[in-house]
Formats: structure tokens, C-alpha cells, sequence
């Protein structure tokens, strides 16, 4: 039997469906498969417009009058940009797994604004967020007590 939430309570969607596209369109273009990268490309940008509301008229409106976004162009770089680029408008409201891609790509290209946030390069974005001072205290064999924002963590090969 379902319950109705009433106290605010949602469900997590582990992934959502232009995830999985934009996900499926750069593992195609990782493999030198264009036709699939486009097809999966152009289903993220559905999704993700779809899921703010539009129909699927607008969408495909909005796909013919653009072609420059609409189409993967140029090499492999260009294009995993375009992908990327999409996703993290797609990402809207979810800044943590924007923020994730960017690291792991370096796309979209970014300006960085001045002044920075970060205090270890004025120059760059930040690699990572500081520890909190509660995961220092509460972890302290686990949590190194000062890194750098501007140091890549380990999954970061870039």
C-alpha cells in the first residue's frame, strides 16, 4: 500500500532520466561512436526540458531553431563540452552534481570571478571544499586537518 507524504517528504531519484542520457551520450563519444552520442545527446536535452515543463513541441521548436546546440559539432573536446555544457544546465537546483562534473572534465569552460572564494588561488576554481571543522573533530584520524582547495582529490585525473 502507498503512503501519501505528508511532512514534506519527496523521493530521491538516485538518477534521473537526462542523467542517464547525457551519461549514455558521453560513454559513445568516449568510444569514437558519434551516431550514438547524438542520439543520446539530443534525448538529454529532451529530458531535461521536459522535466521543467515543456512539450514536446517546444522542444523540438526549440531543437530546429538552434542547430548549434542541437548538434554535436567539431572534435571530440568540442563535443564532450556540448555535452557537459547541456548537463549542467540540466543540473539546475543540483549544484553538487554540476559541481562533480565540472571537476571530473573541466567543462563547461568556466570564468573564474574575482574576487575568488577560494583562499589558495585567486586564479582558479576550487578542486574541493574544505573539511568541516565537525569532520575534523569528530574524524581526525580520517580527516587530513588542512587541504588545500586548489589540490585535485584522488578520482581527480584531470
Amino acid at each position: 500500500m502507498y503512503q501519501i507524504a505528508t511532512k514534506g517528504e519527496a523521493p530521491i531519484r538516485m538518477i534521473t532520466n537526462f542523467q542517464r542520457a547525457f551519461i549514455l551520450a558521453e560513454y559513445y563519444l568516449s568510444q569514437n561512436d558519434v551516431v550514438n552520442a547524438q542520439r543520446y545527446y539530443t534525448e538529454g536535452i529532451t529530458a531535461s526540458m521536459t522535466k521543467v515543463g515543456l512539450t514536446a513541441a517546444q522542444v523540438t521548436a526549440y531543437l530546429a531553431a538552434n542547430p548549434s546546440i542541437a548538434t554535436l559539432q567539431g572534435g571530440n573536446a568540442r563535443m564532450l563540452d556540448q555535452i557537459i555544457t547541456q548537463k549542467w544546465i540540466a543540473w539546475v537546483g543540483n549544484g553538487y552534481e554540476a559541481y562533480n562534473d565540472y571537476r571530473r572534465t573541466g567543462y563547461p569552460r568556466l570564468a573564474v570571478v574575482q574576487p575568488n572564494a577560494s583562499p589558495d588561488d585567486q586564479n582558479t576554481i576550487p578542486s574541493r571544499f574544505p573539511y568541516p571543522t565537525s569532520e575534523l573533530s569528530n574524524n581526525a584520524a580520517n580527516a587530513p586537518a588542512f587541504v588545500k582547495t586548489n589540490v585535485h582529490v584522488w578520482w581527480d585525473v584531470r
